[in-house]
Order: structure tokens, then sequence, then C-alpha cells
């Protein structure tokens, strides 16, 4: 049975991405972005997004088809693609093999131009259908084996990898010398534990004992003891419920010691209150209050288009690869957008400009390791959970499976 599926197509007035990424801006300006959404012609640039909408034990995205949608109309009021309005059709792959082959098999008869900005976790199904028809799959956030490894994938920043092979570099710098780790017990977060392991080594940290998180756990108590005994500091591969669980556990065991996580999006913060306090970051993104142009243009299209979405790691990641097709779009003149010239065009992405919400993208720096060379992007920030808001240490970016290697240009 195919999955449930929703298209977007909008042409709706709102601020240029020239005058967003200035910061400044007068009416003149705004009213030539509302000509432009009038303006637009010719048949829409398609796009397709596979989303996890509903799952049993399961975090549910809406956010990020909300951020793809607010990015979608963004685009079409600033001009739309070459002067094509743009429509993005969403699927819903249940956290499903079988749904998930489905929303790739419509992705791939559907004439699209490229997937954008999924959060599936079902890639094993996902990625042979895409690469046979040579459908590029822009900006996933990645866990997927496919998502590092395959010709197609296209991740803009690390994301899983990166994060989780940062969290040594975070725990150190909240004072800790060796950490536990507690995992969600599914297969994409086991595999993180090989990038912790690689971030460790990195850091000069040392990596205590390593806890599961079953799905159906409702406890976690006994968790939080384990992973706290005999270690420094705590690094999490959860999911945000888990996460939130944790951290309450851990403040109500009145335990010590930090613990860091990859992202941890407002919502949950505010839930969680003080028993955040204990928490760093290893993000692969600019904090939401970075002083940055693509942060400040993220926050004003969800202010504008979806006021309501949570503004989590998966909405930014999932707006961001709208934008970078605009970008790319526009840095390389492309008349003809299909999945053909828009798989060439990120192939010979090089320095393409992401508004300082993550370093400029290029293909020709991939990862070497084996199994992540489709990670062009491996930077990370530190940060830290103040007053209920993430906030840079540093502000610098750094590759954290090679601490060594000089900083990106952002």
């Amino acid at each position: 049975m195919r999955a449930p599926r929703r298209t977007t197509a909008v042409a709706a007035a709102g601020l240029s991405l020239a005058l967003a990424l200035s910061g400044c801006g007068s009416d003149d300006e705004t009213a030539a972005a509302d000509q432009g959404a009038a303006a637009l012609v010719g048949p829409p640039v398609r796009l397709f997004t596979i989303q996890q909408l509903t799952a049993q034990n399961q975090q549910s995205r809406p956010e990020a088809v909300s951020a793809i949608e607010a990015a979608v109309k963004a685009v079409n009021a600033e001009g739309g693609l070459a002067g094509r309005p743009v429509e993005v059709e969403v699927c819903d792959d249940k956290f499903s093999a079988a749904d998930g082959a489905n929303c790739a098999r419509e992705a791939v008869s559907g004439e699209f131009a490229a997937v954008v900005g999924s959060t599936t976790a079902v890639g094993d199904a996902v990625y042979p259908v895409l690469e046979a028809a040579q459908v590029p799959n822009i900006g996933p956030f990645a866990i997927n084996r496919g998502d590092f490894s395959s010709e197609i994938s296209f991740p803009l920043f690390g994301a899983g990898p990166s994060g989780t092979a940062g969290l040594p570099y975070a725990l150190k710098e909240a004072g800790a010398e060796k950490i536990g780790i507690a995992f969600v017990d599914i297969p994409t977060a086991a595999v993180g534990l090989t990038f912790i392991a690689a971030g460790a080594k990195g850091a000069g940290i040392e990596l205590g004992n390593e806890v599961p998180i079953p799905l159906t756990t409702t406890d976690i108590t006994a968790v939080v003891s384990a992973a706290a005994r005999g270690n420094s500091g705590i690094g999490l591969v959860t999911q945000p419920v888990q996460t939130a669980s944790f951290l309450r556990s851990h403040g109500a065991q009145g335990l010590d010691i930090p613990v860091a996580a990859t992202a941890a999006g407002p919502v949950l913060l505010e839930q969680l209150g003080s028993a955040a306090e204990p928490l760093m970051l290893a993000s692969a993104y600019a904090p939401l209050n970075a002083d940055v142009p693509g942060m400040k243009q993220f926050n004003a299209d969800m202010d504008e288009y979806a006021p309501d979405a949570e503004r989590s790691a998966y909405a930014i990641t999932s707006w961001l690869a709208v934008r970078a097709v605009q970008r790319i779009v526009a840095d390389q003149g492309l008349e003809k957008i299909d999945k053909a010239s828009l798989m060439a065009a990120f192939s010979q992405a090089d320095g393409l400009d992401l508004g300082g919400v993550v370093p400029k993208f290029s293909t020709k720096n991939a990862l070497t390791l084996k199994g992540l060379n489709r990670i062009f992007t491996p930077y990370i920030q530190i940060l830290d959970v103040k007053d209920g808001e993430p906030t840079a240490v540093t502000g610098k970016w750094f590759n954290p499976f090679d601490p060594t290697a000089p900083e990106p240009e952002v």
C-alpha cells in the first residue's frame, strides 16, 4: 500500500534571500520579492521528501515537513528556481522498510528533480531504488549507511557521524576524562559507537562502558546509574524522548557529571528546565542564536511560514536542503533543473555558501574513512546549554575525526 503523501505548491510574499543575508532592506525590496512571486512561470520544479511521521516507539518529525514547506514558500516568494515555481511532495516512511521503498518508488516515478531534506531511518530500503534511477538525495539527515556512502547522497553536514564523534570533545570541554555511553538500542544508534571511538581517540579521552537503552524501557534509572558508574562524563546517542528521560533521572539521582548529546531542540530544553543544565552539545550546525546570515534566514522563514513548528536539528536539516538547491541553481546558472542537472551540480560543488549554518560545502573534501566517503562537511561546534539555550563555547568549527585539520571556510 502506498504511503500517504502531500504536495505543497506556493507562491507567497516574504523576505528575499538577498535581503535576509544582508540583514537589512527596504519596502521597495520587499515589493520586488512580491512581484517575483507573482511572476513565476513554466512547469514547476518538483522536489520530494521522505519523512518519519508515524512510527511506533520512534520519534515523529513533523517539524521537518513544516521547515521544508516554509523554505519552499520563501523560495517561491523570492522568484522560484530560475523563475519557475517549486513544489514539494511529502511521503511518510512509517519507520517501515516496505513503506520507505514505496516512497522511493514514488520519487522515481514522479519525475522529481531531487529528494531533499529527508529524515528517514530506513535508508537500506530507500537507496537502492533512488540509485537505480540516479535521483540525487540532497541534504538528508545522515544516519543511514547510504547517507554516508551512496554516490547519489549529498549530506550538507556530518549529522550523526560528526555529532557522535564530537561527544568526547564536548565532554572533555566540560572537564571529563573518562566517559560512559548510553545509546538507544537500534542499529543506526549502535553504529554511532564506532564514531564515538574515533572521536575519543582524537580528543585523547578514555572510553568507559556502553549501556544500551531498549526501545521499550519505561524506567531509565538503572541505565543512568550504569552509564555514570566509574566515569566523569556521559555521552548520549539517543532520541529526544530518551534524552529527556535520561537527564531527568540524572538530576533525580543527584549526579554531578556532564552529559553530552548531538542536539536538543527548544521544546525539549523548555520541558527539561534546570534538568538540562549538565548538557553539552556536539553540534554539526550553528546554534539557533548564531549571528550568521543563514540562521537568521532560517528563523525568518520559520517566523513567517511555520511559526508553531519546533526548530529542531531535523527542521534545520530539511530547510537547508531546499535553500542549498536554490543557491546552487543560482550559483551555477542552471536553466534546466532536473535530476541529472542537480546531480551534476552538487557533484561539482566547490565552496557553496550556506550562510554559516554550516561551513561552505565542497564535494572535493570528502572523508577518506571507509564507508564515510559522502561526508563532505564533517565539522562541529561545541555548545553549552545556558539558561535553556544552546550557546557556542568558542564559535569555532573543527573536524572531530581529525582535530589537526585546518578550520574550514564559512
